[in-house]
């Protein structure tokens, strides 16, 4: 199997803090306002987005100068012990302008 080059890119991948909440918000409710991104009819607040996702597995990208594109995050699948280790991942990036790139497409070329 050859390589392919996909070019540099400049997104880098961060722990989410509560700073980012508000940039995480926004896209939240667009991946919302999309009808595909989840069953959710609003965002949650910070306080409930930070008691249901794995603290150590919430991530942002981020541009060069800081902007938030996109997020993910895992949470338990269950409770349950059979479940122990297994974790879903829901996570959104916004639409872009003239259907350029979102932050997830381009991290996984």
């Amino acid at each position: 199997m050859g390589s392919t080059d996909v070019g540099r890119s400049d997104v880098s991948v961060l722990p989410m803090t509560e700073q980012d909440w508000p940039a995480v918000h926004d896209i939240y409710a667009s991946g919302i306002a999309t009808g595909h991104a989840t069953f959710e009819a609003s965002p949650p607040s910070w306080e409930d987005f930070d008691s249901a996702k794995a603290p150590q597995h919430r991530l942002v990208a981020v541009d060069p100068a800081g902007r938030v594109l996109g997020w993910a995050a895992v949470v338990a699948v269950s409770d349950r012990c059979v479940y122990a280790g297994v974790g879903g991942t829901p996570s959104t990036s916004p639409p872009t302008p003239a259907g350029g790139a979102s932050a997830g497409r381009s991290s996984t070329r």
